[in-house]
């Protein structure tokens, strides 16, 4: 008897498995349209473009003119050992390339210098101090001086005269500037005009202004010298 119900209770439990093994899973619910995608994180440029800070009216451009010496070229990211370069002349932008050289008709539009033709499809530049200037479409920088070595070079010598250390200039960051001429001080400002020339103002009634000519070291922007009747050099 015990037999006979052990080999039922045998069989029992192999139907009931037998059953549950022939249980189909249950079908993958189906969607109607294509399937979902998932959205790409934004990530916000990093370096936006810059604003217009100067406007290009007031910029003083130098010029290109065989024999002269204030040719004021804007190097790719201030790079001046290039044969690569630009530079603005009137209403025109010229571009040289080694030996190619091509000139657009350029015009302002709000601080911005376009190309005349379609007013910024070719070209779109902005500057953010009168050395330095930015194109919106190629998104390169142009420098025709490192306006911050410039600066730094400016004012971190006492400029001595070649004729005599008892004349001397010395320029603060603050745009003033002290002309020691032989123990009596003469108070001023100064200004970078242009990648060649330092415009200067005395304090005294009267005085219509001047300005010094850069010369730069070979290598960098570095100031080698500058000079208005005389040649100043940084003092070591």
């Amino acid at each position: 008897m015990k037999r006979i119900f052990a080999l039922s209770l045998a069989l029992l439990m192999l139907l009931t498995l037998t059953a549950c093994g022939s249980k189909t899973p249950a079908e993958a619910p189906t969607f109607d349209g294509p399937a979902p995608t998932v959205e790409p994180e934004r990530i916000s440029d990093p370096t936006p473009a810059p604003e217009a800070t100067v406007d290009p009216d007031e910029i003083e451009w130098g010029y290109q003119a065989p024999g002269i010496s204030d040719t004021q070229y804007w190097y790719v990211d201030g790079d001046k050992s290039a044969t690569s370069f630009i530079f603005f002349e009137d209403d025109y932008l010229t571009i040289v390339d080694r030996e190619t050289r091509n000139t657009v008709d350029t015009k302002i539009s709000d601080k911005h210098i376009v190309d005349a033709e379609t007013g910024g499809s070719a070209f779109d530049f902005v500057f953010t101090d009168v050395l330095t200037c930015y194109d919106l479409v190629s998104r390169q920088w142009y420098k025709r001086a490192d306006y911050e070595t410039v600066v730094k070079s400016l004012t971190g010598a006492t400029f001595v005269c070649e004729a005599g250390s008892q004349w001397k200039y010395t320029f603060n960051a603050d745009g003033t500037m002290v002309y020691d001429n032989d123990g009596t001080l003469k108070t001023g400002t100064w200004r970078i005009q242009d990648a060649r020339t330092i415009g200067n103002h005395y304090d005294d009634e009267g005085d219509t202004g001047g300005w010094f000519v850069i010369t730069y070291e070979d290598a960098n922007w570095d100031i080698k010298s500058i000079k208005d009747t005389d040649v100043f050099y940084p003092e070591k």
